[in-house]
């Protein structure tokens, strides 16, 4: 049985769950912007902005492949299945970025507020993106089959009428009236 999404999208659909699920930690567990801030700055993200932007790339580009794989007819994407790979991607990867962040501490990342929430974060939107998936392949799906199904219906092209041979210079009184030719001049 083919898995309901590859292993390189879920991927990247994690790599972009681990940065909103992130964001979403510390923005519940420090809610005042200057506080949040600084315990950001004294925990070492200083590179998250990177991370962010290697993230986008690499969710944008399982998106494109499931969007190809949905144009092809492949299976859907069952949003159970779906939410547990993610969530078994997030979770290690969040935990594993704050541990490096804060130099391997295991004490000092799990008694932090931001990575608390950031846990519980990456659970729901690992559940949320995998609810979204689906719709985005069913939408590219029923996309896909109404683009079938109107070149299927498409007018067929009829062969154009044989052109017509003129005679050298006719070609000029083709729009022309009809009329007789000049008659002789008077005398």
């Amino acid at each position: 049985m083919r898995p309901p999404i590859s292993g390189r999208a879920c991927a990247g659909l994690a790599t972009g769950g681990i940065v909103i699920g992130h964001l979403l930690g510390y923005l519940l567990a420090f809610p005042n912007g200057p506080e949040r801030h600084e315990h950001l700055a004294a925990v070492g993200h200083g590179s998250f902005r990177w991370l962010g932007l290697i993230a986008l790339a690499m969710t944008g580009l399982s998106l494109l492949a499931l969007g190809a794989r949905a144009l092809r007819g492949e299976g859907g994407v069952p949003p159970g299945r779906t939410a547990l790979l993610l969530a078994s991607l997030q979770v290690p990867g969040f935990l594993l970025l704050e541990l490096v962040e804060r130099h391997f501490d295991p004490a000092a990342t799990l008694a932090d507020p931001g990575v608390q929430i950031g846990l519980l974060a990456q659970v729901l939107v690992a559940l949320a993106t995998a609810v979204l998936l689906r719709a985005f392949v069913r939408a590219v799906a029923v996309v896909a089959a109404l683009l079938r199904r109107r070149r299927q219906h498409a007018p067929v092209a009829r062969p154009a009428a044989p052109a017509i041979l003129l005679r050298a210079g006719a070609d000029l009184l083709v729009g022309a009236r009809r009329r007789a030719p000049p008659g002789p001049l008077p005398s």
